[in-house]
């Protein structure tokens, strides 16, 4: 049996995951089981647009943040912290460390991109 070799890896968000899943469907026709469950899954998630994703991941580069990698751009863009505490998590996870100047930087930007909740009508009873 023929193992597969790895080529490349490429570090992917949420947002191109779904469009090269939307991609293999139109040339597939259909799915293989995990790529469906995948899609599914993925489908579940609220998630900023492809467009916007691209203009986010871009905006984050252009802050220079020293040792910011790639895949941890993505992973900001998966997760969107829209608070320091929620970014400070993720780089506690991804063993490297921040100022808390540069943190506050990636939250704003991730905030421009973030969908607001949207607020509750207040209906008047009189």
């Amino acid at each position: 049996m023929n193992n597969p070799q790895i080529i490349e890896e490429i570090p992917l968000n949420i947002v191109e995951v779904k469009e090269m899943l939307k991609k293999i469907k139109e040339r597939d026709a259909e799915l293989n089981f995990r790529a469906q469950k995948t899609a599914e899954y993925l489908d579940a998630i609220n998630t900023i647009k492809p467009k916007q994703a691209k203009e986010l991941k871009e905006k984050i580069e252009a802050l220079d943040i020293p040792r910011m990698k790639e895949a941890y751009i993505h992973k900001f863009i998966d997760i969107m912290p829209l608070t320091a505490e929620g970014a400070k998590t993720i780089f506690s996870g991804l063993n490297i460390s921040v100022t808390a100047e540069n943190v506050k930087k990636i939250t704003t930007v991730i905030n421009e991109y973030a969908e607001k909740p949207k607020k509750q009508k207040e209906e008047t009873a009189e």
